[in-house]
């Protein structure tokens, strides 16, 4: 058999899994996701100096990638571990005395012994 042939075959079968995630951007008040953190990049930012995080989900849709911005990655970013089921969402911008705004989210950790969710042995979901 040749690679071809088995990619056929998985085409066929339903069996293969993006490996590049989409980027989603969580926007409005309410806008959320769910998933496996399964990556976290560090990328530098194209709008001046510093880097901020990409956070790579495995979620129902497939491998989902988004950023929080600078103050949720330093003050909740450390707390996220690999391999642990999370729901963010975007709960609006708060403006500072300074006049900036920083993005607001809800991060919760879903904790349920003995559940297993997907199919952790498919290329797009490796942890």
């Amino acid at each position: 058999m040749t690679y071809k042939d088995l990619y056929a075959q998985a085409k066929i079968a339903g069996a293969l899994a993006t490996c590049e995630p989409t980027f989603v951007k969580l926007e409005k008040p309410g806008d959320f996701l769910i998933g496996k953190l399964v990556n976290v990049d560090e990328v530098e930012s194209a709008q001046g100096p510093g880097v901020f995080k990409m956070y790579v989900f495995q979620t129902d849709d497939g491998l989902i990638k988004t950023k929080t911005g600078s103050a949720t990655d330093r003050m909740a970013g450390k707390y996220l571990k690999i391999g642990h089921i999370y729901r963010m969402e975007f709960l609006g911008q708060n403006k500072l005395a300074s006049g900036v705004s920083v993005n607001r989210f809800r991060i919760e950790e879903i904790t349920l012994p003995g559940i297993e969710i997907g199919n952790d042995t498919s290329p797009a979901a490796p942890f």
